[in-house]
């Protein structure tokens, strides 16, 4: 992964030198119950700790490139180093997947509980997100189209309430990693027992695998990287939605933008949702390694090498990918980046019955004299306007007794209209509603009570 979307923690985590003492941590762990065992007198551990600060990552690496195994370089090396009293202790009776799989076990749960705090630090800001905008109205959207007003804090509860899920399913793919094996070639304990297997990985905070192999069952990768998945897809449509609210005729929700920022070399004053496009992409890079992570599973017989090239590349960059960082350069914190831009919410609703008022004050009330028509556009403007101060109501009373109680009064529209309807019939202002009998009055207002009160039994 290249620095420009990666984090420098989990870079850490994942680079070489931290490959290299990840094994030393697995090896250490193997010798001390050497010692304790009586199989190894103490001096084992000191022999290791002094030949271990005098070897370096080149010194693994030039050894690599003489054997071509990379376990096989480390063992030498430090082997080597320790004497001909120490040395053939070292990885004794261990296989090279013993190592390489118990030390990944170890990173994987480092780097998942490096990616724990991202996200309950990203949940708890959609959660003040939600809780600060219940009361801020915006408009509902279907297929894109509008559709009915809700509560902007509502929306983010949604993914709010998604990242949650995710974020489960991230600590259940945890506890499934913190599983690791010792039992040497073809996982038969050949050499070493379940009992020094479990005593070994104790030091280490692991389980052993019930059943292994030569390598410890790919599913449980696959399963934290199915979870890391499912984080970036609800990542991604967090930010595929802030990504349309931003556009420019909406204006809804908008990301920060520095004094110096600029949105393009040739035109600098663009304020482009860069952030969230960076997630969308990174989501896609995500999805792919869990695919390619989850295809690993299927080893032949006790194992081959074909899952080793994918984890190498896949796995560290999967967690090493600045999603959570993304959104905020600081820390997950959405509520510090974005703000929900109410003026242009409210706009959305009431920009084109404003745009009448120049129109009504030139004269709409004006009635036409006799015998003469009555001009099409008045009559479009006195739709326009009752549909402004109905907005403006609307607006009030969400401001007043919340989104919820307010789509129950908003539900009396049709009561509303039935009653101005027949208002104006009676006052004879028959270009904006035709006169109708007694009871088609009286149904109209019966089916419109009907679906007032539907609304509040559904909502209260």
């Amino acid at each position: 992964m290249i620095p420009r979307y990666s984090r420098p923690e989990m870079l850490q985590l994942w680079d070489e030198p931290a490959k290299w003492a990840s094994w030393a941590q697995v090896e250490r762990a193997h010798l001390e119950t050497l010692a304790s065992l009586g199989q190894a007198t103490p001096d084992v551990l000191q022999d290791f700790d002094r030949a271990l600060q005098t070897k370096s990552h080149s010194d693994f690496l030039r050894r690599e490139t003489e054997t071509g195994h990379d376990v096989i370089a480390f063992v030498a090396e430090v082997g080597e180093a320790m004497g001909p009293k120490s040395g053939p202790l070292l990885h004794r009776g261990l296989t090279s997947s013993d190592i390489v799989d118990t030390a990944l076990a170890l990173r994987t749960r480092k780097a998942i509980s490096l990616l724990d705090r991202g996200i309950m630090a990203w949940r708890k800001a959609l959660a003040e997100l939600a809780f600060k905008h219940a009361d801020t109205v915006t408009i509902g959207r279907t297929h894109g189209i509008h559709a009915e007003p809700c509560s902007f804090g509502q929306i983010i509860a949604g993914y709010a309430a998604e990242v949650s899920r995710a974020h489960k399913n991230l600590l259940r793919a945890s506890e499934l990693i913190g599983f690791a094996k010792l039992s040497g070639a073809v996982g038969c304990y050949s050499q070493l027992t379940p009992g020094f297997e479990r005593k070994v990985l104790g030091l280490l905070g692991l389980e052993p695998e019930p059943a292994a192999t030569q390598v410890v069952p790919r599913d449980r990768l696959a399963a934290v990287a199915t979870a890391v998945a499912a984080i970036a897809a609800a990542m991604e449509r967090f930010a595929l939605n802030v990504r349309h609210w931003a556009r420019t005729e909406l204006g809804e929700v908008l990301e920060p933008f520095g004094k110096l920022q600029k949105g393009s070399s040739a035109m600098p004053h663009k304020r482009n949702p860069v952030l969230s496009e960076n997630i969308s992409g990174l989501a896609r890079l995500a999805r792919s390694y869990s695919e390619a992570l989850s295809e690993n599973t299927a080893l032949w017989h006790e194992r081959d090498i074909s899952h080793s090239s994918v984890e190498r590349v896949a796995l560290s960059d999967l967690f090493i990918v600045r999603l959570i960082d993304a959104l905020n350069a600081s820390g997950p914190v959405p509520s510090g980046r974005l703000f929900a831009a109410v003026v242009g919410m409210l706009l959305n609703y009431v920009a084109c019955g404003l745009a009448c008022g120049p129109i009504v004050l030139a004269g709409w009330c004006r009635r036409p004299a006799a015998g003469m028509a009555w001009p099409a556009w008045r009559t479009a403007v006195a739709y326009a306007c009752t549909w402004l101060l109905a907005m403006a109501s609307l607006y009030a009373c969400f401001a007043l007794v919340g989104a919820v109680f307010g789509n129950v009064v908003q539900s009396t529209r049709g009561i509303m209209s039935v009653v101005i309807g027949a208002t104006l019939a009676h006052l004879g202002w028959h270009e904006l509603e035709q006169r109708v009998d007694r009871a088609t009055l009286v149904r109209r207002i019966g089916a419109a009570c009907l679906m007032t009160a539907a609304i509040a039994v559904y909502v209260l």
